[in-house]
C-alpha cells in the first residue's frame, strides 16, 4: 500500500458495503435496541475526509530514510500520525483500523512455534494450493472425521500432497498407515511437507510406503502374492487426496485391503470423478458400500468486534468435494 494515499483507509468502517440503513431505519433501530455508545468513545464521523494525497505529508523516501537511520516501527507510526491531517478527525473505530494496518506493515514480530497440520494446511492453501491438491483446512477436518481417524486407526493412504496427509496421520498418532504410491515416469512423490512438520523418528515409523505394482496385478508373482496376503483386509480407514489419479480405478484396485466396516474419505477438486465413483458403488452389489455422501463445504469467517461484527467481505468459495462412506465387506 502506498502510504501517501490514504483514500482506501478513509472508508466508513461501520458500513463497508456502502448499502447501510436509511436515517429513519437507524433512528428506529436506536429506539428499539438502546446502546450506550459513550463507553465506546465514538465521536465524529468520516464524512469530511476526502480521498486525496494531501492527507499525509510523509513520503516513501522519508520513511526509507528513517529506516536507514535505524528508526523503529513505532517511531515510523508516530511520525505518520503526526503528519496525517485527518487522523484526529477519524472515529475511534477508524483509528483502531488504521493503527492495525500500520502495525502489520511496520511492526514486524514473529514467534517460533512447532507447526501443526491446521497451520500448514492453511499456509499452503493460501500460498501454494496446488502442492496440497487445493485442500482447505475445514475440508481436512471433515475428511479426518468421515474417515474415522483415531489413535487405533490403520489407515490406507493414496495422496499427492507432498507428504502432507501422511504427516497429518503422524500427528493424529494413528496405529499404522500405509501410503500406496502409484509412481510412473511422469508422476513422482515428494515428502518435503512431512519433513517441514519436523516429526520424530518414532512418528515416521508409523507410516510405511509401498509401490502399487506390488498390490495390483498378477497373483503368480510370489512377491505380489505375499504382499496381498499381508495387507488384505488390514486397514480400518482409507484416505484419498490425489489430483491426477482416477478415484474409481484406485478404489476398485485396492478396496480389498479394507476390512469390513472400514470408513473412507475420497477428496477431489472436481465433482465428476466422485459422482461416477458413487454411482458405480451404488450399482455394484459386490462393493457393499453404505452411507455414502458427496459433500461440498461452505465456510465463512466472521469479524467479531464491538458494534462491527460481520462476515468477511471476501472469502474463498471452493472447498473441493469429499465422497465418504463405509465398506461393509
Amino acid at each position: 500500500m502506498d502510504i501517501t494515499n490514504e483514500g482506501e483507509e478513509e472508508e466508513e468502517d461501520d458500513n463497508e458495503d456502502g448499502q447501510g440503513p436509511s436515517k429513519a431505519q437507524k433512528k428506529e433501530n436506536d429506539e428499539r435496541v438502546p446502546v450506550d455508545l459513550s463507553k465506546f468513545n465514538v465521536k465524529g464521523d468520516n464524512r469530511d475526509i476526502n480521498d486525496n494525497q494531501q492527507m499525509q505529508t510523509m513520503t516513501e523516501s522519508k520513511i526509507s530514510t528513517m529506516k536507514e537511520e535505524g528508526a523503529t516501527g513505532q517511531d515510523i507510526i508516530d511520525k505518520l500520525i503526526q503528519n496525517s491531517t485527518t487522523f484526529s478527525m477519524k472515529t475511534q473505530f477508524s483509528k483502531a483500523k488504521w493503527l492495525k494496518k500500520k502495525a502489520e506493515k511496520y511492526l514486524v514480530t514473529f514467534e517460533v512455534r512447532k507447526p501443526s497440520s491446521l497451520e500448514i494446511c492453511e499456509a499452503y492453501f493460501l500460498c501454494y494450493p496446488d502442492r496440497t491438491c487445493h485442500l482447505r483446512p475445514d475440508m481436512l477436518g471433515y475428511m479426518l472425521q468421515m474417515a474415522n481417524i483415531s489413535a487405533e486407526s490403520k489407515v490406507l493412504i493414496v495422496e499427492n500432497t507432498r507428504g502432507f496427509i501422511p504427516a497429518v496421520m503422524m500427528e493424529k498418532q494413528v496405529k499404522y498407515g500405509l501410503r500406496v504410491e502409484f509412481c510412473t515416469k511422469s508422476l513422482k512423490y515428494f515428502n518435503d511437507i512431512a519433513i517441514e512438520m519436523d516429526m520424530s523418528t518414532a512418528d515416521h515409523s508409523r507410516i510405511g510406503s509401498i509401490n502399487s505394482s506390488l498390490l495390483i496385478g498378477d497373483d503368480l508373482d510370489p512377491i505380489k502374492l505375499a504382499m496381498k496376503k499381508k495387507y488384505k483386509k488390514k486397514f480400518s480407514s482409507f484416505v484419498f487426496a490425489h489430483d491426477t489419479l482416477d478415484p474409481m480405478e484406485v478404489f476398485n484396485a485396492i478396496s480389498y485391503l479394507l476390512q469390513p466396516g472400514a470408513s473412507f474419505a475420497i477428496f477431489g477438486v472436481h465433482p465428476q470423478p466422485l459422482t461416477l465413483l458413487q454411482a458405480h458403488l451404488e450399482k455394484e452389489k459386490a462393493a457393499q458400500c453404505v452411507n455414502m455422501k458427496l459433500e461440498e463445504l461452505w465456510t465463512r469467517e466472521a469479524q467479531v468486534l464491538p458494534l462491527r461484527t460481520h462476515p468477511f467481505m471476501s472469502m474463498h468459495g471452493k472447498s473441493g468435494f469429499c465422497l465418504s462412506g463405509i465398506k461393509l465387506a
